[in-house]
């Protein structure tokens, strides 16, 4: 796959949404972890879908006059001593030559070049969600310039959030966009199968979630969002990342987690049984959860909206809860009045692409977004229920139940990228089964080889 072919397809499609104006972006800095450690460097959204670059504090500049475009970077100096330690870094010939940029610059230059890229320009395009900082700093030098013209030169005296275009655009995938967040969801599936097939009562949290990571990075990935590894109790909490208790029999573990390859991620929860078999109050949960998601995953087609399936998945969790007799009265009174949010208390899903929770409005304009072939959404209903609740029947208490699939748009209906990975109860209890005979058949050939020995 060719990021840096697709990201020039990005930015044409940007020019073609834009006026004429200066676009102005700055990916963000490395971050401290502790005293000469930084964190591991990840690069923003719209700047990697711009310019296909994972380098950190670089700049860009996106020149729209008419038919003519000039694409520009600022980029870091050759220092042969710094790159002993962190390795090459972008230069202004790679900016050119690779990266397709017209201009390469040094970013230590661009304060001195900031009044000539700002002259004659209409409008000015600034990502008014990110890198405050930069925005205040290239406001402020625009209010500095407009001050002090006694020439007549004409500066932006529009600001345009280009964060609401880059939004749209990002949005709706292209055929690219989708082999990369295949291909983090096959990685993803691969993951959890080994997990499942390794989940046994004893193990730490941790050792689950090594198993998920190390097979994310095998296959050229790394994780998308801290993985979530929550045995019995801790399933409860929504973003959990400890993982540090151990799987005890008899409890749920619920594992979110995901790839990313490529800057695309994928999200899936998935809810298992530590002992290999759901007790009948688990299983109970664990069937209105499944019936809300895959009602909510029919509804995904071009022309539906996502409030449509919100509202689908709610709504069967809300029958499954006056069902299970956890709650009574009209199933319309309970959703208006919110009853059911102490067992339900997030939404169905979120978009997916470069960021886990990607970017794109839920209803633009106030109007309900409407689903589109290439857009990809996840689809996670819940039933979560607190042990000190004294409303809720004592066998429900305790129980965590999560699932979460992620699906695209596709132009006759949908795909559902993760369906490799099991969610019916019978295969679950099946591989389980499976494997605890396998490890009982180990542990019996074992204790015969240490008995054989002894003789």
């Amino acid at each position: 796959m060719d990021i840096i072919a697709m990201a020039a397809r990005n930015r044409e499609r940007l020019l073609t949404q834009m006026e004429d104006g200066l676009l102005l972006l700055r990916a963000p800095a490395e971050v401290k972890r502790n005293a000469d450690i930084n964190y591991r460097f990840r690069q923003h959204g719209n700047f990697y879908f711009l310019s296909g670059l994972s380098e950190p504090n670089v700049l860009l500049a996106l020149e729209k006059r008419g038919k003519r475009f000039r694409y520009t970077l600022f980029v870091h100096p050759h220092d042969r001593k710094l790159e002993v330690w962190i390795g090459p870094r972008l230069h202004r010939d790679d900016a050119r030559k690779i990266y397709g940029a017209r201009v390469a610059h040094l970013l230590k230059d661009f304060k001195t070049k900031l009044p000539q890229l700002l002259r004659d320009q209409p409008r000015l395009y600034l990502d008014l969600q990110e890198g405050s900082e930069f925005s205040a700093e290239i406001l402020k030098t625009l209010g500095r310039l407009h001050e002090i013209n006694r020439e007549g030169v004409r500066y932006p005296q529009t600001i345009i959030n280009a964060a609401s275009l880059l939004t749209e655009l990002r949005l709706r995938k292209e055929p690219e966009e989708v082999v990369l967040l295949k291909q983090a969801a096959k990685i993803t599936a691969t993951a959890f199968n080994r997990a499942l097939r390794a989940l046994r009562s004893g193990m730490p949290e941790y050792e689950l979630q090594a198993l998920l990571e190390g097979e994310f990075h095998r296959a050229g990935g790394t994780w998308a969002y801290e993985s979530i590894v929550a045995g019995g109790l801790n399933g409860l909490v929504l973003h959990y990342i400890q993982n540090r208790d151990t799987l005890r029999e008899g409890e749920l573990v619920l594992i979110d987690a995901g790839a990313e390859y490529r800057n695309y991620a994928a999200d899936v929860t998935r809810t298992w049984p530590v002992s290999g078999r759901f007790s009948p109050a688990q299983k109970q949960i664990y069937q209105a959860v499944l019936r809300a998601q895959k009602a909510a995953i029919a509804v995904i087609k071009p022309g539906a909206t996502y409030q449509d399936v919100d509202k689908t998945a709610t709504g069967v969790l809300v029958e499954e809860l006056l069902r299970l007799k956890i709650l009574k009265g009209d199933p319309g009174e309970i959703i208006r009045r919110r009853r059911h949010a102490p067992f339900y208390p997030h939404g169905v899903g979120h978009w997916l692409g470069l960021d886990t929770h990607d970017a794109g409005l839920i209803k633009p304009g106030g109007e309900d977004r409407k689903l589109e072939p290439g857009m990809v959404l996840t689809v996670e209903p819940g039933l979560y229920f607190q042990p000190d609740r004294r409303q809720t029947p004592a066998r429900w208490r305790g129980i965590a139940v999560r699932i979460e699939d992620d699906v695209l748009v596709t132009p006759r209906g949908h795909q559902v990228l993760t369906a490799a990975i099991p969610k019916e109860i019978e295969e679950i209890e099946t591989i389980l089964a499976r494997r605890r005979k396998h490890q009982e058949a180990r542990q019996t050939g074992s204790r015969r080889q240490a008995g054989n020995r002894r003789r």
